[in-house]
């Protein structure tokens, strides 16, 4: 009996103890005491007992709630009361404890003693508190943090588990939040606080949840268990490889999410994980350039290139990680070498090596060197120098002249077969074109030749071979880098049309396009075409395109020729679809001592489409052109000396103009008229003489046709563009063969 009392007046002390606790509410919620012995309601009846028929909020206990004392006391009245009572039993050797924490048991019925709910003491006036649970159901351990957290919350289905959680010292109630937070980790859950409730879930699915979001990199983040989605943009490392980088940092639950557009990641996981990946982006999208430096190195007497292999060589004798983290490239334009390398030591190493190396050459014997072309020609480049160096003409330009005026004049090589042959012979015997030897006194752009060179074109391998000193050679080399580049080139694209007119265009096309708004046109008087002009436009080429296809709607279209062809800067792109058609040129007679001999040469005329087009390309994109052009075909023969000769009806322009790449010039104004006339009747009774008027009629009709000639000139500045236009070209047989099947 003695063992009871002892009990309850335990239980009344506990009661008194928490109530302390919570004095500033005046409120306790569902707290049940009792020894591991005891069922749960015997438990709660020991409680009231003890607690003089309080319940634990501090109101009535059944129908004692009437007869109560203290029924208009306050909980903090209460808690005096029941500390005076608790006070008075201490001289009892049974009841004199030290303060004991909290004996708890969950209403689990008799027999279940696993689950420990350990509640917090008052010990001091700062409220201090020891929790102890053993295997406790997660909803209880939530539940009791939650009164003494003093917060509301809302507990997910989906939340479970167990928790056993001891601690050796007194807690603060400052310290509960993060306690709070790591028993639900443990459990795979966490809390998210909107408004004045905190859900708890499941932490996969907290991100579905209005939590804290941040964006940036700064990693002072408060520290804390909570979820929080942080926005990281990135500037050097792409956001793919990023993930990979972090993805083996954040929690289970945690999610990483790569947008490549914006190229910045989204991250949902706890704050303390979400620090921790901030300061790892830290480290890994550094600006590359804040860490890794560069200097230039200018030579004097030494050839970069040669420098390179020895520097090469010298940082892999240090070490393979040395030779890692430095990088050479050579500048062979202004003999310079660029030093890369994110370790400043290196700069001072190749400074003293360069300061070593980079001596005047103690020999002036002059040495052969070979250069091997890329881009231009040999002869070319050879005859560049030439004039550089001396100011004369090398053999291969004089030769260039003399073809270039040839072409000048006949543009479209009306050959006889004697000047065939001679051409022919003229190609085999070329021989390579030698630079004559230079003086002394000699000055180039970049420096002084001080010795006599020489220098050979080897067209066969299209390589120069040159004999200089070797700081000449320097001087030659250097003016070689800035001459051996990419040449120019222009597509150019043509449509030759004959255009059928009628009364709405019987001034011509171009008339009628500038009445329509042409952008700009100029008229020239051709001497060779009577009344017809010259005129061109340059306009927009899908605006003439539309033109030409409504022409073609109405069969008034022939489209003589469509050719395209590619030419390189200032090389003559010949476009001949023609005929040869032999001529009469003279004739000789020999007389013998029986019949005259007469015997006859022959000239061959090309007669149909010929085009001669040599573009000149600026870097602006300018394309100037010379243009010749001729359309010519075979008419009636001409009775001459009594015989009968060919004679041919041909147009032709000759101009020089100058166009943007993409725009389209159009050439007009050549129209030719044509007359005839015919009889229509009565079969035989329109042959009778005299009579034949009564049966049939003689009409006279002149019909008109304007050649059109549409030039588009497309710059290619790089191999890409080769590729573009290709892939165009292809695009449109494609659509052609797809046409026709």
């Amino acid at each position: 009996m003695k063992t009871q009392y002892s009990k309850l007046f335990l239980s009344g002390l506990i009661c008194v103890i928490i109530l302390m606790g919570n004095g500033t509410t005046g409120h306790f919620q569902s707290v049940y005491a009792a020894s591991p012995d005891d069922s749960a309601a015997e438990a709660s009846r020991q409680l009231q007992d003890a607690t003089g028929g309080k319940n634990a909020t501090g109101g009535k206990n059944g129908s004692q709630a009437d007869n109560d004392p203290t029924e208009n006391k306050s909980g903090s009245e209460v808690a005096e009361s029941n500390q005076q009572n608790a006070a008075s039993g201490a001289d009892d050797p049974a009841t004199a404890l030290e303060k004991p924490d909290v004996m708890a048991n969950p209403r689990g019925g008799a027999g279940e003693n696993s689950n420990k709910t350990v509640l917090p003491k008052k010990s001091e006036p700062s409220g201090t508190l020891v929790l102890n649970f053993d295997n406790a159901e997660l909803s209880e351990v939530i539940r009791t943090l939650a009164e003494l957290l003093q917060i509301n919350y809302m507990l997910d289905k989906g939340v479970s588990g167990k928790v056993t959680i001891h601690t050796a010292g007194e807690l603060s109630r400052k310290d509960l939040f993060p306690v709070f937070y790591q028993v639900l980790e443990i459990n795979g859950v966490t809390a998210v606080q909107e408004n004045n409730i905190y859900k708890i879930v499941p932490l996969k699915d907290a991100s579905r949840l209005p939590i804290m979001s941040r964006m940036g990199k700064d990693a002072r983040i408060p520290a804390g268990e909570r979820v929080v989605i942080q926005i990281i943009p990135l500037e050097s490392v792409s956001a793919q490889e990023m993930s990979k980088i972090l993805t083996p940092f954040i929690s289970q639950e945690g999610t990483i999410v790569s947008q490549e557009k914006q190229n910045i990641l989204v991250v949902v996981d706890k704050s303390d994980n979400i620090s921790k990946v901030l300061r790892l982006v830290k480290v890994f999208d550094a600006d590359v350039f804040e860490r890794v430096n560069h200097r230039f190195y200018s030579l004097e007497y030494g050839d970069v290139e040669s420098i390179i292999d020895i520097m090469d060589k010298l940082f892999l004798s240090y070490g393979d990680a040395v030779k890692a983290d430095v990088n050479f490239i050579p500048i062979t334009r202004l003999n310079t070498l660029l030093v890369v390398s994110s370790n400043p030591k290196v700069f001072d190493e190749v400074e003293d090596f360069i300061r070593q190396y980079d001596v005047p050459s103690q020999s002036t014997e002059p040495g052969i060197y070979v250069y091997a072309v890329k881009n231009g020609r040999a002869g070319d480049i050879a005859d560049i120098l030439n004039k550089v160096f001396t100011g004369k003409k090398g053999v291969k330009e004089d030769k260039k002249r003399s073809e270039a005026i040839s072409v000048f004049q006949n543009p479209f090589g009306k050959l006889t077969k004697q000047e065939k042959t001679d051409n022919q012979t003229t190609q085999k015997e070329r021989i390579p074109a030698v630079v004559p030897p230079l003086g002394s006194d000699v000055a180039a752009g970049s420096g002084t030749l001080r010795g006599k060179i020489n220098i050979t074109a080897d067209e066969s391998r299209n390589s120069l071979i040159i004999e200089a000193a070797p700081s000449d050679y320097r001087i030659i080399k250097n003016l070689l880098t800035q001459l051996d580049i990419l040449p120019r080139q222009v597509l150019i694209e043509v449509t030759i049309a004959e255009i059928t007119l009628d009364e709405s265009t019987a001034m011509g096309v171009e008339w009628s396009y500038k009445k329509g708004g042409g952008s700009l046109s100029t008229s020239l008087v051709d001497a060779t075409m009577g009344e017809s002009g010259l005129n061109f436009t340059i306009g927009n080429p899908d605006r003439w395109s539309a033109a030409l296809s409504a022409l073609a709607t109405e069969n008034k279209v022939n489209i003589l020729s469509s050719p395209s062809i590619l030419a390189s800067n200032s090389m003559p792109a010949k476009i001949d679809v023609s005929q040869e058609i032999p001529v009469a040129s003279s004739q000789y007679q020999y007389s013998t001592s029986t019949d005259p001999l007469l015997e006859t040469n022959i000239e061959y005329r090309d007669t149909g489409i010929l085009l001669s087009v040599t573009p000149n390309i600026n870097d602006q994109g300018l394309v100037t052109m010379d243009v010749n052009q001729e359309i010519s075909e075979q008419a009636s023969s001409v009775l001459v000396g009594g015989k009968l000769y060919p004679s041919f009806y041909k147009r032709s322009t000759s101009t020089t103009l100058s166009v943007q790449s993409g725009q389209t010039i159009v050439i007009g104004g050549l129209i030719r008229e044509t007359k005839s006339n015919g009889v229509s009747g009565t079969p035989w009774f329109i042959n009778l003489p005299v009579i034949n008027f009564l049966f049939g009629q003689t009409t006279d009709s002149v019909s008109k046709n304007e050649l059109l000639i549409l030039i588009s000139p497309y710059v290619i500045a790089t191999p890409d563009d080769v590729d573009v236009i290709t892939q165009e070209l292809t695009n449109r047989l494609s659509y052609l063969f797809d046409k026709a099947e």
